[in-house]
Parts: structure tokens; C-alpha cells; sequence
């Protein structure tokens, strides 16, 4: 009996395995129908949502080729190669396509170094090229990442491959000074396998007849971005600097990479790094009209795409209100005579992403950030938009949950093609983390689960995008925006006399809209089809064609007008607030006077900040006055609303006043420290040894001021870098910022440091910025091991490499606005890494880890005494 329900448990797993993967195959070309789909025509890229995939880490599908015998092989281990394949791809196919992906771009496909001679690392990633004509192994065959792109295609899917054109892996080094009159000093070629696809065999200064080809720069490391001749000449992260200058190496590289496009039917390149190569190369790469090796774009052109989509990771610094970097993105467009490519990665607007959604910053930066773009871009519907990628921290693991929410809903409801980095669906928050059960940071589990939450709530949106041609080719149109703190962020998405209204609230407490401007005839009736929160939300237009919003804490509602008609409210009466004699306010206080008519009572917002409202009650005659606290704002522009209080309807708006604070910076506290002493508490530690680092953790001098309860803090350090364009102006150090406020309780342990705060204090705010990562957080839920609850908003960075002071900004509500800061206590300490993440502490040198201890010790490299605000 018990064979006989064995028997039938073994034919019904066998009939659901054979159903599901029946299922699985009508997804997949067959060997039949790979030259039918292999090639297919360029779709409307603005109609596209990608999805990019770190292959090694997605999907194992064929383990035969995961352990080429280099000792490359590491499963679970994130520095190592892990098993992901074209394959593995291939099988998930339903899994993208159900979310509503409709093309992949992966990492670049091509033969790479294994392992890096120096040991800093494995090429799991794909960026370290061997040969730019060849399938690395580990990812499979030829024919397997035919199968793949066909396969996509017989889903009318679309696939794009990462390209690298400046640099090989590294195969040669300098082991000491470099002599650019005599190349040949201190060179050296690694004893490892070396390329073998002409002419890169050619890369040994020392032989005469490679450097008469030059095929490659043969030059050093170079540290500082802000020199354009080493950035495009010299090696970075020691990896070979190819000369793209000379016309052998240019047409080789479009040779290989029309390979890709006529043996596999690629429809599309992400090119990395483009601004380390000259512009000339890329206006020949791509349009070049060599018989023998055209251009790709005029490749792809003969193979029947159209509309061959070029783009690139053009990374510039972006500051706000500044559109410097903006025009530096943009010049890799080229120009009507010698075109470039034809977009990039939006990196200017994932900073301000970040600063607006993550840190809490001012919406107006949004609205500064978007008619930039809109102005030097000629076609923002192609420019790629995303949230995070695979070179820094996920958005998730910087913000919290609503916000990481409310920057999907952003990207999903602007013109532009959403970018989704592979496991945003699943709220990965391991940078390259695996999906496959056995990979890195999923030892235990398969992440691909569609019927979660998370995966739903992308695939809603998703839909949304598709369903409404607005988001994707509308005008868009900024209708109000916050200009002194996070608040409410209000767009138009205007297509084909259609309207779609997006509203967002990036605050953490409730916030007032009035006199939103829709165009839109007296009573049409506004109705919310999706919000964050899940409650419906109706607005009436009013005789002036406005409506008013009241927008919960970090909401994010998509409004479109109904065909039935709203009821508008009559009011009868009328609030004034009296004409201000100085728009400059230099005081903590500030009394506000007018006249009310018609209501018995009124209240009085600042910055849309409801759940702050000042009740006041008008004198017999209607006169009213009130004094208003301005102790606990920022510095910057603000404005103060006059609503009409009715017992059953929505506040009626009246009037508002706008002015300029500027409250003066009290020096509360300076102390100095002592220079040299940036080698941990014991002093026993030492840099990471990689010789980008030079003493950038060394704290010399501490500068606190007040503005009202609002902070700033000046760290003047040993050294400040730039090397990696960081986007809060330094590198290469981690600073945290320990705030003890007077009456509060709060945690000893630093997290993640190893250590107690000293002089037995106990935090309550945590400031941690690092050059890609700034969060704040309240000691609520700290441990050793825990930051904290993330709060907002971070504090403004910014740096002064003359004076090597670091500045920053911490607003009062960042604080949960205290009365008064006297008495306050200060404790700042410097690492490397990001938020949360500091970097490892080892016994032995290497290049990105501390060294001199071990991993359990504190992780200070300096710090300061505790500083006493008087």
C-alpha cells in the first residue's frame, strides 16, 4: 500500500512538473524558431519598461558551466562568480515578462578575466573583457544566448547588452613610479592568461612593436576625475586603458560589437563609462561610415532595426539648483553634424530622486531637475530612468518604505524608459544579490515570487503606465512643488487633451495644496484610480479652475477626471493676511496680522504643513493677529497659509504671504583635533591599500552653529577626494555624527562600530553620510547592529577643497524640532564604506579593507572629544 501511494505521489509530481514546464517552454524558442525571431524590427523605446539583470546573479540554468577550475567559483560568496547564466535567463522569461517587462539589458556578455591577478577581486560581473568577440563560459554558448534574444522576441520582448570600449581586464600593472618618457619603467605584464583577440595581444610595453601599434595607453592609475586627459588616458581600478584614438583599435571594437548584433540580434547597447573615452569615438563608433566595419547604428540599420537604442552611463556630478553637470551629460548626444549617442542613463535625475525622495529634501529640486532635462534634451521620452543599479546601494537599504514607494510611482508617471534593476520587485536590498536559491545573500531560497506583495504592487504599475499614453509621451507640467523642506510634488501629464494629475507628499506628516491650478472646467470631478495609501480621493474643481488637496503623509495618487461632475461648495466670506513690510525675516518670531469676514474661526499653515496648524479665532470687527515660531525652519523661502476653518467641509483657502528666513549661525562649539592621529583608538590601524586613499579620515577641526534648533556643522579634514564623482562633494570617508539631545533617552551602542558612545552618553540622532549614501536616523530600535529608525530630512552636504571642510546642514525637524539645542552633545567619528555598511577590518593589507585588527574591533579610524553645545 505504501508503494502503491509512493507510486501515485511520484506520478502526480511528475504530471505537475511536466505541466509547468510545458508551460514554461511556449516561452522559449525552439531550435526551429530561433532564426525566425533571432532578428526583429526596433520597437517604440519610449513604450518599453527594462528590466537589467546582473546575469551571474539571476538565474542558474545550466550548472555544467559554473566552475571553470580558476578557483573563480564561490556560491553564496558576492565577490565570486555564483552560476548565473543565459540559461537561467531563458527560464525566466514568464517570470519578467508577467511582471510587465518588456526587454532585459545584461551586463556585458563577453569572455572575461577570471580572476584578478592582484586579488581584488573576480570578473563575475562582466566588466574585466579577455575578448570583446567571445561568450564568457560561465554564461554558456553562443548558441544559448541565441536562444535567449530569440526568445525574448517571440515574446515581443527586446534585449540590450552592456558594452565596454576603453579597457580590457588587468593584465599589466606599473609596481612603482611611472616615467611617461620611458614606458617601460616599472612595467610590468601579470602571469596569467592574456588576450588572445587581435590586436589586445599586443599589450607589453616592454616588446617595441607593442608600443608602435599603441594599442594601449600603457600608463598608470590615475585618482583625480576633474583631470580629462588621465581620465582618458590613464588605467582606472588598474584596468588596461585601451587607445581608442588609434583607428585599428576603433575598428576592431565595431567590428566585435556588430557581431553582437548580427549573430544575436541585440537591439540595443548601454555603453559604460563613456566619459572616460573622447567624444570623437563615439561619433565614429556609432556612425561611422567604414564599408568594413560600419558604425553599429548603421549595422543595426542594415539588419532591419530602425531604431538601434544607444545610450550611456554618463555619470557627472549634480548639485542642486545647478545644471552644470546636466549639460556635461548631455554633449554625449553630439551634435545635428556629428551625431553621438542617442541617450543615457539619467544619473541627473536619480540624484535628485535621491536628495527629494530619500533625503527629504525640498521638492523644488525636482521641478529645477526636470525643465533642465526637458531643456537639453531634444527627446527626454528615450532617456533611461531609474532608482538605484548595480553600483551602489539599493534605493531600499537608504530610505524607508513609503519613500522607496513613492520614487517607483515618480519613474512609472514621467516621460522616459523606467529602468528596473532585477530584484527591485522582490525588495532585494543586496546590491548584486542572487535570486536563485544557493547564490549570494539567497543561500536558502528562490526569489521569484509573483503573487506577493511587492511583486503586485510593481506590476500594478506597470499596467498603469501601459494603459495611459500620457505617462509615456505627454507633456509634463510641474503644478506646485516645496520649496522649503519635503512636502507635496503636483504634475500634469497632458496628452492628446487628456490630463492625467500625479500628486505626491514626501513628507511624514500631512500637507495642504491650495489653488492647484488643472484647467479644468467649474465642477469636474478629479478621482484617484491608484494611490499608495489605498484610499479614494475626489477633488472638485472650483470656479477658478483650481482644486484644493489635503495629501496624507508620503501619498503618492494618480487623479484623472471623471465623467460625472462635482459639487462645489459656495463660500461666502473672505480671510486677508496683511502685506508684509520686510520679506526678509532675521528674527525667531514673526507676528501676522489681516482680516477675516465670514468665519468664526481660522488657521494658519506653514509650508502646507497641516498637522501643525495654528488655530485663531478673529476679534468682533474680524481682526485677527498671531505670533508664528520660526525657530525650528531652515534658512530659504517659505510661506504661510490662511485657511477658512469650516466644521464639515474642506479648509476654504483665503490668503497666503511668502517670505525669506534667514536667521543668523551662532557659534556653538569648536574644538580641534589632532592631525596624524587618523590610525584608529589604539593606533594600530591602517588605510585601505589602495593608493587612492590619503588621509581623508582624519578629523583636524570641528566648527558647531545654530540657526534657531537647527544645526550645522563644519568638519575640517586632513584631505577631501573627489576620485569616485561622488554627489555629496567627498569620498572616500564615512563621517557619523552622533547628536545627544538635552531630556532625551536614547542608545550608547554605535552601529556597526563596534563601540559605546563615550563618557557613558547615549545618542539620539544619527547623522551618516559617506560620498553615495547621507541618511539620518533617531535611536529608535538602535543596537549595535541596527541604525536605527531612518528619518529625514539628511542633512545638506556640501564640501570646500581649499579649506578641506566639510559643511552639514541638520534642519530642526530632521531633530523632531526641539526647543532649544544648549546643552547638546556631539560625537563624530570617521570609517570608510556607507550608511550601515562600513568596510571590513582585517589583519593583513588589501585594497578596500582596513587593516591592523580584526573585524570585531571598533571601527574608528578618528574621532572627536564629546563637543557641549553652550
Amino acid at each position: 500500500m505504501k508503494t502503491n501511494r509512493l507510486l501515485l505521489t511520484l506520478m502526480c509530481s511528475l504530471a505537475l512538473f511536466s505541466c509547468t514546464s510545458r508551460e514554461k517552454q511556449k516561452f522559449i524558442a525552439s531550435q526551429e524558431e530561433i532564426e525566425k525571431y533571432l532578428h526583429v524590427p526596433s520597437p517604440e523605446w519610449e513604450d518599453q519598461i527594462i528590466y537589467f539583470i546582473v546575469t551571474d546573479r539571476f538565474m542558474d540554468g545550466d550548472t555544467t558551466n559554473n566552475d571553470q577550475g580558476a578557483g573563480e567559483y564561490k556560491p553564496g560568496d558576492g565577490g565570486y562568480w555564483n552560476g548565473g547564466d543565459f540559461r537561467g535567463i531563458t527560464q525566466k522569461i514568464d517570470y519578467i515578462k508577467e511582471l510587465g517587462a518588456t526587454g532585459i539589458w545584461i551586463t556585458p556578455p563577453v569572455a572575461n578575466q577570471w580572476i584578478n591577478p592582484q586579488k581584488s577581486g573576480t570578473g563575475n560581473h562582466g566588466y574585466w573583457a579577455s575578448s570583446f568577440i567571445d561568450v564568457d563560459k560561465h554564461y554558456g554558448s553562443l548558441d544559448d544566448y541565441k536562444q535567449l534574444s530569440a526568445s525574448l522576441h517571440k515574446n515581443d520582448m527586446y534585449l540590450i547588452q552592456d558594452v565596454v570600449v576603453n579597457h580590457l581586464g588587468d593584465f599589466y600593472t606599473y609596481t612603482g613610479p611611472y616615467n611617461p618618457n620611458d614606458v617601460t619603467e616599472n612595467f610590468k605584464v601579470h602571469d596569467v592568461p592574456q588576450p588572445t583577440q587581435y590586436p589586445f595581444m599586443h599589450n607589453d610595453a616592454n616588446n617595441p612593436e607593442d608600443r608602435e601599434m599603441a594599442i594601449f595607453h600603457f600608463t598608470p592609475n590615475f585618482q583625480d576625475h576633474s583631470d580629462t586627459i588621465k581620465k582618458r588616458m590613464y588605467q582606472f581600478a588598474d584596468l588596461d586603458d585601451l587607445n581608442t584614438a588609434n583607428p585599428v583599435v576603433r575598428k576592431v571594437l565595431r567590428s566585435s560589437y556588430n557581431h553582437w548584433i548580427g549573430e544575436v540580434g541585440v537591439d540595443g547597447f548601454r555603453f559604460d563609462t563613456p566619459h572616460m573615452v573622447e567624444h570623437e569615438f563615439w561619433h565614429n563608433f556609432i556612425h561611422s561610415e567604414d564599408a568594413e566595419a560600419p558604425g553599429v547604428e548603421k549595422f543595426a540599420i542594415e539588419k532591419g532595426k530602425q531604431h538601434f537604442l544607444t545610450f550611456g552611463e554618463t555619470v557627472y556630478p549634480t548639485f542642486p539648483y545647478d545644471d552644470s553637470g546636466d549639460k556635461k551629460v548631455a554633449r554625449y548626444l553630439g551634435s545635428k553634424n556629428k551625431p553621438e549617442m542617442q541617450s543615457v542613463l539619467n544619473f541627473p535625475l536619480v540624484a535628485t530622486i535621491n536628495r527629494v525622495f530619500q533625503e527629504q529634501r525640498p521638492t523644488s529640486l525636482m521641478t529645477y531637475r526636470l525643465e533642465s532635462l526637458e531643456r537639453l534634451f531634444p527627446h527626454p521620452e528615450w532617456m533611461l530612468n531609474f532608482i538605484d543599479n548595480h553600483d551602489g546601494a539599493r534605493f531600499l537599504t537608504q530610505a524607508s518604505h513609503s519613500s522607496f514607494r513613492q520614487a517607483l510611482l515618480f519613474i512609472m508617471t514621467i516621460p522616459g524608459i523606467p529602468v528596473l534593476y532585477y530584484g527591485t520587485e522582490q525588495e532585494l536590498t543586496g546590491t548584486r544579490q542572487a535570486m536563485f536559491k544557493g547564490g549570494a545573500g539567497s543561500l536558502e531560497e528562490d526569489r521569484f515570487i509573483t503573487d506577493n506583495e511587492s511583486f503586485r504592487f510593481l506590476q500594478d504599475l506597470i499596467r498603469i503606465r501601459k494603459e495611459n499614453d500620457a505617462f509615456r509621451r505627454g507633456e509634463l507640467k510641474v503644478l506646485r512643488d516645496a520649496t522649503g523642506g519635503p512636502g507635496v510634488f503636483i504634475y500634469e501629464l497632458y496628452h492628446q487633451d487628456e490630463s492625467v494629475f500625479v500628486m505626491l507628499n514626501t513628507s511624514e506628516s500631512e500637507k495642504w495644496a491650495d489653488n492647484i491650478p488643472t484647467g479644468l472646467e467649474q465642477g469636474t470631478l478629479l478621482k484617484s484610480f491608484f494611490s499608495l495609501s489605498g484610499e479614494e480621493i475626489e477633488l472638485t474643481v472650483d470656479k477658478e479652475g483650481n482644486v484644493n488637496a489635503l495629501l496624507g503623509a508620503r501619498e503618492g495618487v494618480i487623479l484623472i477626471p471623471a465623467e460625472e461632475t462635482g459639487s462645489v461648495v459656495p463660500v461666502s466670506g473672505t480671510i486677508k493676511i496683511d502685506p508684509m513690510a520686510d520679506h526678509v525675516i532675521s528674527a525667531e518670531n514673526l507676528t501676522v496680522s489681516g482680516m477675516a469676514e465670514g468665519f468664526d474661526r481660522l488657521g494658519l499653515i506653514i509650508d502646507g504643513d497641516y498637522s501643525s496648524i495654528l488655530e485663531v479665532v478673529p476679534g468682533g470687527s474680524g481682526n485677527w493677529s498671531a505670533e508664528i515660531p520660526l525657530h525650528n525652519l531652515s534658512n530659504g523661502t517659505h510661506r504661510i497659509t490662511a485657511l477658512g476653518l469650516l466644521d464639515t467641509e474642506i479648509p476654504s483657502v483665503a490668503d497666503f504671504i511668502e517670505f525669506e528666513l534667514e536667521l543668523p549661525a551662532v557659534l556653538g562649539a569648536s574644538i580641534k583635533d589632532i592631525k596624524g592621529d587618523d590610525n584608529g583608538p589604539e593606533g594600530k590601524y591602517n588605510y585601505p591599500a589602495h593608493p587612492s586613499y590619503q588621509r581623508q579620515m582624519d578629523i583636524e577641526l570641528v566648527k558647531v552653529y545654530t540657526t534657531g534648533t537647527n544645526l550645522r556643522v563644519d568638519v575640517t579634514m586632513g584631505q577631501i577626494s573627489r576620485i569616485w564623482l561622488p554627489p555629496n562633494t567627498f569620498d572616500h570617508a564615512l563621517i557619523n555624527i552622533f547628536i545627544d539631545l538635552p531630556g532625551r533617552e536614547g542608545v550608547q551602542a554605535l552601529p556597526f562600530q563596534n563601540a559605546d558612545m563615550p563618557d557613558g552618553g547615549a545618542w539620539d540622532y544619527l547623522v551618516s553620510t559617506a560620498g553615495f549614501g547621507n541618511a539620518i536616523y533617531s535611536s529608535e530600535g538602535a543596537s549595535a547592529t541596527n541604525t536605527g529608525k531612518a528619518t529625514g530630512p539628511a542633512a545638506m552636504v556640501s564640501s570646500d577643497l581649499d579649506s578641506r571642510t566639510i559643511t552639514f546642514m541638520i534642519a530642526s525637524e530632521a531633530l523632531g524640532n526641539p526647543l532649544e539645542l544648549r546643552g547638546s552633545k556631539i560625537y563624530i567619528t570617521t570609517w570608510d564604506g556607507s550608511p550601515g555598511n562600513p568596510r571590513e577590518l582585517k589583519p593583513e593589507a588589501e585594497n578596500w579593507a582596513f587593516s591592523g585588527g580584526i573585524n570585531s574591533e571598533p571601527k574608528i579610524m578618528d574621532d572627536t572629544e564629546l563637543i557641549i553645545l553652550e
